[in-house]
């Protein structure tokens, strides 16, 4: 429960509570009457503004950061999939006739049970916006964890002392004392896998400079050293490709065809464009030396010539 009543705006398109229903306000307003749109039956009536009630965003529901987790964690696949929810429990709230009926047509538009059906009617009647009808996962969050506060620490603490430090221990010999704490602790012991995904979340070099040394780090994740010269042109010729942003159509009957690829062979000396092959074959070593190699000799006969 709330415990003030919720503020929102009077004006057109702003859903509201009314009789304990999901209206939505069409207005025009005369700052003490509107008229509103009842989202189950269809009707439209005039009713005092002090009758309006604010209907509760996914922010101030019951476990808000789960439902702004839900949120911001969800796809593009299951946000268009809420869409269509939204407008086919739409239909099936503003039509007339039997509801049982309106349910069953429901249940075939979005393959659910009459169950989840009423469940979702449920949510929406509550909180009548797009993202009341995001599909929830199951189990554990993606990233979670599980464990609880105290075998976090042993496990953490454990990683820190041993894994992250030389003489350089196994994942199994911290395991092990992992295990041995929590049962001196009185704790149920932490698992094989859940200390790999712990080991597996920390910064590669972190782990590389605490159990190899800081050399070892800088060699393996320090920037590359050392400069690329080219002297004269033709020395060296880079190839590169990318997909034209062009759609290509038939001459005959302008059905598309698709988006070619086109490389370029580019001197490195010059920046000169020596060469290009346009394909709608993706790039591969097969065609792509081809006419960077005839760019090339061409390049050289017309200078020679030239001279």
């Amino acid at each position: 429960m709330l415990e003030k009543p919720l503020l929102f705006p009077i004006k057109p398109g702003v859903v509201a509570a009314w009789n304990a229903r999901t209206v939505v306000i069409v207005g025009p307003t005369d700052g003490s009457s509107t008229r509103i749109h009842d989202v189950a039956t269809g009707e439209e009536r005039d009713v005092s503004v002090d009758e309006l009630q604010g209907i509760p965003a996914i922010g101030q529901i019951e476990n808000p950061e789960q439902r702004w987790a839900l949120i911001r964690g969800s796809t593009r696949v299951e946000w268009k999939q809420a869409r269509r929810r939204e407008r086919v429990l739409k239909r099936c709230m503003s039509e007339d006739g039997d509801a049982s009926a309106r349910v069953q047509f429901a249940c075939k538009a979005l393959g659910l049970s009459r169950r989840s059906i009423y469940r979702l009617l449920a949510n929406y009647r509550a909180a009548a916006q797009t993202s009341s009808l995001i599909a929830k996962h199951r189990g554990t969050p993606p990233a979670g964890r599980r464990l609880t506060a105290a075998r976090e620490a042993i496990a953490m603490r454990c990683i820190e002392q041993r894994f992250l430090s030389r003489p350089r221990a196994t994942v199994s010999l911290v395991t092990e004392e992992v295990e041995r704490q929590c049962r001196a602790a009185g704790l149920k012991p932490v698992s094989r896998k859940a200390i790999d995904l712990r080991i597996a979340s920390l910064d590669p070099r972190l782990v590389t400079s605490r159990r190899h040394g800081s050399k070892v780090a800088r060699t393996a994740f320090g920037p590359v050293g050392g400069h690329y010269d080219v002297s004269a042109p033709l020395d060296v010729m880079q190839i590169d490709h990318t997909r034209v942003n062009v759609i290509v159509v038939s001459e005959g009957s302008r059905k598309p065809l698709g988006r070619p690829w086109i490389t370029l062979a580019i001197d490195v000396a010059t920046r000169i464009v020596m060469g290009m092959y346009i394909s709608f074959d993706a790039p591969s070593i097969n065609h792509l030396g081809v006419p960077c190699l005839d760019a090339r000799l061409l390049t050289q006969e017309s200078l020679a010539g030239g001279a």
